[in-house]
């Protein structure tokens, strides 16, 4: 009895490849749409940042910046141009529904703010989407006091446009350079609130900040009604 010989397996191969703009937008309709867990949604982005010689913060950072419209993915593995890239999406108004239905915050004392570093903060709904967003409420503040009004999701690219301007020599498109990081290491403080609320400053913003950024941060305080703001300034 003769055996018939079996023809090997045909291989076959599959490829995939994944796009920024999928990434980027699986990601918020989680969140905004979908209403999956934070903690679920974090977890997908930061699968999608490995990598990289970033710390964990500073990819959770950025995690939260394509949450709120700040940053988003391009490009596609296949051909190495996937990437993050400044954005300026106006989340609160694509996913107004979400918004809408959060329930009211309940008021807290400053200092559990200060010490509430949960993750979920991402979902806040905050007292300043009750109001008009003026352009005088966001900003970069100079270790001298001097205040310039940024508006909400352009504060990356104003502080690429004041470092080429006045800090020669800094290559400011260089791989993985922060504008902001920059400034900051520089004593510069960023008044903004990524969620769209009112203005927050942690603990120890406040304690490094100058003489005269405190200055200028009790009157911003007690101009807007901020009286708890406005009197840990000096507690620092």
């Amino acid at each position: 009895m003769s055996r018939t010989a079996r023809k090997p397996a045909k291989k076959e191969f599959v490829c995939f490849s994944i796009t920024g703009e999928f990434v980027t937008n699986m990601a918020r309709s989680w969140l905004y749409e979908e209403n999956r867990p934070y903690t679920t949604v974090l977890k997908f982005l930061l699968s999608c940042m490995t990598g990289t010689d970033l710390e964990e913060k500073e990819l959770i950072k950025l995690a939260n910046d394509v949450l709120t419209g700040k940053k988003q993915f391009i490009g596609n593995t296949r051909d190495d141009s996937y990437c993050m890239v400044d954005d300026d999406t106006d989340v609160l108004t694509r996913y107004s529904l979400y918004f809408e239905n959060l329930p009211e915050p309940v008021p807290e004392p400053i200092e559990e703010r200060e010490t509430n570093t949960s993750l979920e903060k991402i979902r806040a709904y905050d007292k300043i989407l009750k109001k008009e967003i003026t352009k005088d409420d966001y900003g970069w503040l100079s270790p001298d006091g001097k205040f310039y009004p940024v508006g909400w999701g352009s504060h990356d690219s104003w502080a690429r446009d004041y470092i080429t301007k006045h800090f020669k020599g800094v290559d400011v498109f260089r791989p993985c350079f922060y504008c902001g990081d920059f400034l900051e290491k520089k004593g510069w403080l960023l008044l903004h609130n990524t969620y769209m609320g009112a203005v927050e400053l942690s603990a120890d913003e406040l304690r490094d900040a100058s003489k005269k950024q405190k200055e200028f941060l009790y009157d911003y305080f007690t101009e807007r009604e901020m009286d708890r703001e406005a009197v840990a300034v000096w507690r620092q």
